[in-house]
């Protein structure tokens, strides 16, 4: 009897000693999960975090995920949360919460979304499209244009000039291409495109906080408009007040690509180098009284590209 219970007592000790060994290695092996970081801002605004984190959510399942609200006043206090948690991954919404994770813990792969510029060292999904992708709908919609102008600051939007210029050339027209970092330049430049304009050409406006003017926006599509060129643009708003196409973010699916990256950062690990990818999750809006204007006779193929129809 003595031995059986010695027996026993051995072998409880050892499956407790086993269990506690599972659980210690699960623990250790345990991911700290990921942080996230986006600005706290008033509903609507908010909207473009939630869908991104709603698409993310979709293709990124690996439990558990901390989402820390960035206000002007608590920036401090988010280096410290994050610090603290020391996450596996750190994925920031915006510019300035990009900005904020980039300085904390050097040897976490960070990762950026919903930013005109990806920070070095990180990897990210820009807000900019693919210039391929825009100028292949505006073949599609349009046709091929005799030339493409841009103003825009060139300083800035680097990468994307020379995706444009290198997509141009090997399409056979020309991307004419001004540089302007305000305003005034801006208005100076649109007039000397404005005085070139041809039936055929296309404008593109590109997404610019420093070029953004009412006054200004609507003598290029008025002139657009008498001229029959098209105008493409990255905001919606602007198809509603006569440019001919925009296209700009799907939220939700660029989201699930973020999500897939996050994955991919995750499974390669932190000697990964960064992955910078161009925006290829789109919307395209349409203004069907500037195609019929302009004679477009749109093909199946572009009925199927266009999500909206002002």
């Amino acid at each position: 009897m003595n031995r059986l219970r010695a027996a026993n007592t051995s072998a409880a000790f050892a499956f407790a000693l086993l269990v506690l060994c599972a659980y210690s290695w699960s623990s250790y092996a345990m991911s700290a999960g990921m942080v996230v970081v986006q600005p706290q801002v008033r509903p609507p605004y908010d909207r473009v975090y939630q869908e991104i984190i709603m698409g993310f959510n979709r293709t990124y399942t690996t439990p558990p995920q901390t989402v820390l609200m960035l206000n002007p006043e608590n920036a401090e206090k988010i280096g410290a949360e994050i610090s603290r948690i020391n996450p596996d991954l750190i994925m920031a919404l915006g510019s300035r919460s990009a900005s904020i994770a980039r300085q904390y813990n050097a040897n976490t792969p960070k990762l950026a979304g919903a930013v005109s510029q990806v920070p070095e060292g990180m990897h990210g999904i820009t807000m900019w499209p693919d210039p391929q992708l825009v100028l292949e709908r505006l073949i599609i919609v349009y046709g091929k244009p005799k030339t493409i102008y841009l103003v825009t600051d060139i300083d800035k939007r680097q990468s994307q000039i020379t995706g444009i210029k290198d997509f141009a050339q090997i399409s056979g027209f020309k991307a004419s291409v001004h540089h302007a970092d305000n305003i005034k330049d801006a208005a100076a430049r649109y007039q000397q495109v404005l005085g070139q304009l041809q039936p055929g050409d296309a404008i593109w406006l590109m997404r610019d906080k420093a070029l953004n003017d009412p006054s200004l926006l609507s003598l290029v599509l008025e002139t657009a408009w008498k001229n029959k060129v098209a105008v493409i643009s990255s905001n919606p708003v602007h198809v509603k007040r006569g440019a001919l196409m925009a296209i700009f973010p799907n939220n939700q699916a660029m989201g699930e690509s973020l999500g897939r990256l996050a994955t991919r950062v995750e499974q390669d690990g932190a000697d990964l180098a960064p992955i910078v990818e161009p925006l290829t999750d789109v919307h395209t809006s349409l203004n069907n009284r500037t195609s019929r204007h302009l004679g477009i006779t749109l093909s199946s193929e572009a009925n199927e590209l266009i999500d909206s129809v002002f």
